[in-house]
């Protein structure tokens, strides 16, 4: 790869759930539950600080619905109706539309983890409430593009499936064989005696994943 991979240490942006909770635009805020009263230059101090670290993390994941995502699981704004709106994200429209449109899929005989697997029907569930947000979705997802513009048909191929995979909620066996045989996997890291496909993705929250994710950079430069 002509680049390493820089996988997202959520923990940097910890600070937002607390600014978030001191925002006067939070509904459910300090402000809103009443006996919160800021210190003088507190209210400008918090409003800068979540402003600054915001756009990190948005800088970081390149903008777009994975950064709002992010936002979502941090508790650094509240969903459609506190913090954000559809208007603000685009259409005013378009993730009711994208509910409704999910709503008939499913009405259709189709499970939610199919309609999940799309990922406009599965982003509108996140917003409206009806899904929890999934920081290792959007780092899965960081990867995934990550592989696309720098990584082998290999790579690509595998972090298409993982995000797909964690998108829908619904880990694959198609994983298995990957995971066995790939270049991401070095001699020395045992195999999983069990199932492989649930052990790597129980690493996802650790720092291992972190080490994987740039071993599979690393392995691939050229």
């Amino acid at each position: 790869m002509s680049k390493d991979f820089n996988s997202i240490d959520f923990s940097k942006y910890a600070k937002l759930r607390e600014l978030w909770d001191k925002h006067p635009s939070n509904k459910e805020g300090a402000y809103s539950r009443g006996g919160y009263s800021p210190a003088e230059g507190e209210a400008a101090q918090v409003l800068k600080r979540y402003g600054e670290l915001s756009q990190q993390l948005s800088d970081e994941l390149g903008g777009g619905d994975r950064a709002t995502e992010a936002m979502l699981a941090l508790g650094a704004v509240g969903g459609i109706g506190n913090g954000l709106t559809e208007e603000n994200l685009g259409d005013p429209k378009y993730y009711s539309k994208m509910m409704d449109r999910r709503n008939e899929y499913i009405a259709q005989g189709h499970s939610a983890a199919e309609a999940d697997a799309i990922e406009p029907f599965r982003f509108a569930s996140v917003l409206m409430g009806e899904r929890q947000p999934d920081l290792n979705y959007v780092q899965a997802d960081k990867a995934r593009r990550f592989a696309a513009q720098y990584g082998t048909p290999q790579q690509t191929d595998y972090t298409n499936q993982l995000a797909t995979q964690l998108r829908a909620g619904q880990p694959s066996p198609s994983l298995t064989g990957l995971l066995n045989t790939s270049p991401f996997q070095t001699p020395t890291q045992p195999k999983a005696a069990t199932n492989p496909v649930q052990s790597y993705l129980k690493t996802l929250e650790t720092p291992y994943y972190i080490e994987l994710i740039k071993r599979m950079a690393r392995n691939s430069r050229g």
